[in-house]
C-alpha cells in the first residue's frame, strides 16, 4: 500500500507541474512564431516597396513625339 500512495503522489506531482509549464510553451511557441511571421512579412514588404521605388524615374515620364 505504501508504495501504490508513493507512487501515486509522485505521479499527481508530476501531472500537475507538467500541465502549467506546457501550457505556457506552447503559447511562447505560438506568439514567437507570430511575431516572427510578422516581422518576415514586413521586411518582405518593404524591400519590394524598395526596389519598386528605384525602377520608376525621377522627373517627369518621358513621351513620344507624335509623327
Amino acid at each position: 500500500m505504501r508504495t501504490l500512495q508513493r507512487r501515486l503522489t509522485t505521479d499527481t506531482r508530476y501531472t500537475l507541474f507538467g500541465l502549467p509549464l506546457s501550457v505556457a510553451s506552447f503559447a511562447t511557441t505560438v506568439i514567437g512564431f507570430s511575431a516572427g511571421l510578422g516581422s518576415a512579412v514586413a521586411f518582405v514588404g518593404a524591400g519590394a516597396e524598395r526596389d519598386r521605388r528605384q525602377c520608376q524615374a525621377p522627373g517627369r515620364p518621358r513621351t513620344r513625339r507624335a509623327p
